[in-house]
């Protein structure tokens, strides 16, 4: 099969794009703490655990899929996967008690989420825009945060407890039934080239090192201040209003992140961008971490949540850059388990701190050492890997 001629026109991945959208609502899992408390009188760190096994349930599968037959790939695994995580969140919305609604909620809907974001990224990289298209998919995922955050929070404060997730259970359903209508429009994205390993030298294994440490140092904020974003606020005494115009917020500074380097002018080298963004994670930590209001620390939330939306759409382009399309799906899954590694520690730990202290102050100092050690990383990776410079890729 020639690669070349499977390049696919980017309005076929829609499908597949809606179905990340829906699966994006994982970003909202803070608007539910309150219900989740309520519900089965669980503490901070319990309620961070949940976020960390969905985080980790998403990286596992992120990894197997791309490892997989054709049958289960393309918009059919899409599609399935959605299923899956329809019923996953329905058996959440109705678990008769925690252990349940962890089994039900982190690995049921974390790995169908996992499913579909993977296939996202795979489908967009053999679009003929593979660097603007990954861009997008990836915003997709946050743009859903920005939508199911707000309302999931006000469906609780309007005690709907955890029956909230029904809305995103029936919207995932509704975008798996019509991905099943649109299986003869799919992007063909198996290719022979992709069922065979290629050899790693040496050098490629530590520039999956350095993008490996550079995304689980860049993610550790960002992952913390989504799965946290209501308690700090309403910590601090801001109301539910306010934290869902920071769920809101957050979220959308996450996609416009995210956006930005599909954004970008073809030849602008990617990997500066992703140095910026680890700045601006640390300055958005330390205004988190002076501030003493409120909506401050919200302003300093929303610069966490830019900044890591750049990671996240940042470090994918730059494994295609670096590692071809060919090789992209193997790669980016390794690369992808530092993000998990990152999500399972960050709000664990987060919520073990706050429950100790009453406050997030220790949670964002120590997320601000872990953010400047990711720009070290960052400049490693343009170092071996030449992304100082232009990248020739396609926009």
């Amino acid at each position: 099969m020639n690669v070349g001629n499977q390049k696919s026109k980017p309005f076929a991945l829609f499908p597949t794009a809606l179905l990340c959208f829906v699966a994006g609502s994982l970003y909202a899992w803070s608007a539910l703490i309150p219900a989740l408390q309520q519900t089965y009188q669980v503490e901070g760190q319990e309620a961070g655990m949940v976020f960390s096994l969905a985080i980790g349930s998403f990286t596992i599968f992120s990894l197997a899929i791309p490892r997989l037959p054709a049958a289960f790939r393309g918009l059919r695994g899409g599609a399935i996967a959605g299923i899956i995580g329809a019923a996953a969140l329905v058996l959440a919305a109705n678990a008769p008690g925690f252990d349940f609604f962890l089994l039900a909620y982190s690995f049921g809907f974390g790995s169908a989420s996992g499913a579909i974001y993977i296939l996202v990224l795979e489908s967009a990289g053999y679009t003929t825009k593979p660097k603007r298209f990954t861009a997008i998919m990836v915003a997709s995922f946050g743009f859903g945060g920005v939508v199911f955050g707000p309302i999931l929070r006000m469906l609780v404060a309007a005690d709907w407890g955890l029956t909230a997730l029904l809305v995103p259970a029936v919207s995932m359903a509704l975008a798996a039934a019509f991905a099943f209508t649109q299986l003869q429009k799919s992007i063909p994205v198996m290719l022979e080239a992709q069922q065979h390993r290629d050899p790693t030298s040496l050098a490629s294994s530590k520039l999956i090192v350095l993008l490996w440490m550079t995304m689980a140092f860049g993610s550790a904020a960002g992952l913390m201040t989504l799965g946290f974003a209501t308690t700090v606020v309403e910590s601090q005494g801001g109301s539910a209003w306010l934290s869902s115009l920071a769920l809101s917020g957050i979220a959308l500074g996450n996609t416009c992140g995210r956006l930005t380097i599909g954004a970008l002018p073809r030849r602008f080298p990617v990997g500066w961008l992703v140095q910026i963004a680890a700045c601006g994670s640390v300055f958005g930590l330390l205004l988190c971490v002076l501030s003493s209001s409120p909506g401050a620390t919200v302003v300093g939330m929303m610069i966490v949540a830019t900044s890591y939306g750049i990671f996240a759409s940042g470090i994918p382009v730059l494994t295609r850059i670096i590692f071809g399309a060919v090789r992209f799906g193997r790669v980016y899954s390794i690369v992808f388990t530092a993000w998990g590694m990152a999500g399972l520690a960050s709000p664990w730990v987060a919520g073990i701190l706050f429950d100790a202290s009453g406050n997030f102050t220790g949670a964002f100092m120590l997320a601000t050492g872990i953010s400047a050690a990711s720009l070290v990383f960052a400049i490693l990776v343009g170092w071996q890997s030449g992304t100082f410079h232009a990248d020739h890729s396609e926009a």
